[in-house]
C-alpha cells in the first residue's frame, strides 16, 4: 500500500516587531505625504489622527467623484447631441465612435482606479491607515482624471 507524503506547511514568515513598527512608521509617512500632495486643501486632512484624516479624506473624494460625474455627464450629452448631428469637423459615425469610447473608457477607469489602489493599499492590509492610505489613493486618481478629462476639450 502506497501511503500519501504529506508535505509540511510552510513556516509563516512574521517580521520582527522592531522592523514591524518600522514599516508601519514608513508607511504613516507615505500616507501623511500623500495627503499632503493631494490638490484639495491639503492642510484641512493632516489635522487630528488616522480617523479624522481618513473622515476628511473620504469627504474629499465624495466632492471628486461627484465633480468627474458631472463632468463626464456634460461630456456625454454633447457627444449624444453630437451622433444625431452632423458638424462642419465631424461626421455622425465619428461621433457615434466618440461617445462609445467615452463611456466604455471611464467604465474601465473606475474598475483600474479601485483595483491599482487595492493593490498600493496591501501594504498596510488590516493595519492602521490602510482604509486612509486606499481613500488617498482613489482621490489622487480621481482628480488626476478630472484634469485628463477636461483637457480633452468635449
Amino acid at each position: 500500500m502506497i501511503r500519501p507524503v504529506r508535505l509540511k506547511p510552510k513556516a509563516r514568515r512574521t517580521l520582527p516587531n522592531s522592523l514591524r513598527m518600522l514599516r508601519n512608521a514608513v508607511a504613516f509617512a507615505a500616507i501623511a505625504l500623500s495627503v499632503l500632495s493631494a490638490e484639495a486643501s491639503p492642510s484641512e486632512c493632516v489635522d487630528g489622527g488616522i480617523g479624522e484624516q481618513h473622515e476628511c479624506v473620504g469627504t474629499k473624494l465624495a466632492q471628486a467623484e461627484i465633480e468627474l460625474k458631472k463632468i463626464v455627464q456634460v461630456m456625454i450629452e454633447k457627444l449624444s447631441r453630437a451622433k444625431t448631428e452632423k458638424t462642419e469637423t465631424t461626421t455622425l459615425a465619428e461621433s457615434r465612435e466618440a461617445h462609445g469610447r467615452l463611456v466604455k473608457s471611464q467604465a474601465a477607469w473606475n474598475g483600474h482606479r479601485d483595483a491599482d489602489c487595492a493593490l498600493k493599499g496591501l501594504e498596510l492590509l488590516g493595519g492602521p491607515g490602510h482604509d486612509l492610505l486606499v481613500a488617498t489613493c482613489q482621490l489622487d486618481q480621481t482628480d488626476a482624471r478630472i484634469k485628463e478629462l477636461r483637457s480633452l476639450g468635449i
